[in-house]
Formats: C-alpha cells, structure tokens, sequence
C-alpha cells in the first residue's frame, strides 16, 4: 500500500508540474501552485477512500481515474490562458508522453516483480521526470515559438495527437496488455513510442526554421524595395538639381540680352 501511495503521488505531481510549466498562466504562479498543490492533496484523500472505503470497482474506477483525470484537465484549462485549441493540444500532447511512460514503468515492474517498493518508486519517478523535462523543455518551448506563426490548424494537430493516443492503447493495453518486456509486441511499442515522441519537436522545428527563412526572405525583399526606393529618389534629386542647374543657366543668358538690350535676340532665344 505505501509504494502505491507514493506512486500515486509521484504522478500527481508530474501532472501539476506538466499543467502550470506547459502553458502561460492566468494567474500568479503562487496562486498557481497553490491551486494545483491543493488538488494533490485531495487526489491523495481520493486514493484513501478509493482503497478503504469503496468495495464496487466501477466506483474506484470513477473516483480514483475518471475524477482524477478531469480534475487535472479542469484545473488546467481554469488556470491557464491563450488559444484553447492549442492549450488542448499541449494537454493531449502531455497525455501521450504519460501512457507512453506509463506503459514503460508496467513492463519494468513486471518484469522485476521482486524488486523494494522504494526502488520501483524511484524507477518511476525518473521515468516521470524524464518524461516531463521532454515535454517541457523541447515540446512546450518549440510550440510556444511556433504559435507565434501558427493562427490556424490547432484542430489538425489535435486529431493527429487523438490518432496518437489511440494507437499507444492498442499496442500497449487493449487487446493485449504489455506487464513485461518478455512480451514479442515490446519491440514494436518501444519503436512506436521512439517515434511519436520525436515527431513535435521535428515538427515543431520545421515550422520555425520556415518560419524563420520566410521573414528572411521577407526582410531581403523590403531592403532591396528601401534601396531602390533610394536610388529612384536620389535619380530624381540629381535630375531636380540638374533642371535648376539648367534654368539659372537661361536665365543668367536671358538677363544679360536685357542688360545689353539686345530685345531680338532675347525673342530669339526665348523662342528657341
């Protein structure tokens, strides 16, 4: 019972950790914290009276998963801002690394069946803080660059995160459930998970190394408008000089056939 708890715990945590570092908050990160850290503890009340109280499994289903799932996705979307397709995303994006982690940490104490609670703890807590850190560090931040340039295609990417979702339970729970990596369907669940893990960040850094080339080229052709704006006004500024060159040239001609009254030629030249 207590390595559950503490289990229960570990990911409690994780989920805060994914919830307030995923997204920009609404409010201050004390508010924050307290918030989350609140739903931890009832979590962790949940869990008690889920194992003590309760005897029906459809009710320990409810209370110990369903209610857990909904509360961290309520607590997310209540205590965060921005685009709500994207926040979506970033939760379902989270939701795959944790089946995927999970999965992991089921073959890994199945297979070690005899292993200390204390150690199978710490197995999963550097599991879940491997997870995390990925997820944080290189699939948050590079999105959070990306929505920059991203204004529309959320939904896209959430179905594709769905198509994910599912295709993680059906080679790793349903119909077979992977307990052990003695299982023949290991290698491709690993290989499945390698994959889809490294697929955000690729597409993530694809749409800012465009993005990125696209301003480039965007910046290349406003300087060479700027410069030959220039070169047209600098043209027209010699030509400017030139016509006013031109016309005191003519008028000093035409004042000094007045001085000398020299009227003829004066009409003469006017008319030429």
């Amino acid at each position: 019972m207590t390595g559950t708890i503490v289990e229960f715990i570990l990911i409690l945590i994780a989920h805060a950790a994914a919830g307030i570092y995923s997204s920009t908050l609404k409010y201050s990160k004390r508010i924050t914290y307290i918030v989350w850290g609140t739903w931890v503890v009832l979590q962790t009340g949940l869990l008690f009276f889920t194992e003590f109280v309760l005897t029906n499994w459809a009710l320990q289903f409810f209370v110990g998963f369903v209610l857990s799932l909904v509360g961290q996705y309520v607590i997310f979307f209540v205590t965060t801002k921005g685009r709500l397709a994207q926040r979506i995303f970033t939760m379902l994006t989270y939701s795959i690394f944790f089946c995927i982690a999970m999965s992991l940490f089921t073959m890994i104490r199945g297979t070690f069946s005899e292993l200390h609670w204390a150690l199978t703890a710490l197995i999963q807590a550097v599991l879940l803080l491997a997870i995390v850190t990925y997820f944080l560090r290189y699939v948050c931040t590079l999105c959070r660059t990306a929505s920059k340039n991203i204004t529309t295609g959320w939904a896209q990417l959430i179905f594709v995160n769905i198509v994910f979702i599912i295709t993680i339970i059906l080679s790793s729970v349903f119909p077979v459930r992977l307990t052990s990596f003695n299982d023949p369907a290991v290698i491709t669940f690993v290989f499945l998970s390698i994959s889809i893990m490294a697929v955000y960040p690729v597409i993530f850094s694809s749409i800012n190394h465009m993005s990125e080339a696209a301003e480039k080229r965007e910046v290349e052709t406003q300087n060479k408008l700027l410069v030959a704006q220039i070169e047209a006004e600098t043209a027209l500024l010699a030509a400017d000089s030139q016509s006013r060159h031109d016309r005191r040239h003519h008028n000093l001609i035409m004042l000094g056939l007045a001085k000398n009254g020299d009227y003829e030629s004066l009409k003469e030249y006017l008319t030429n």
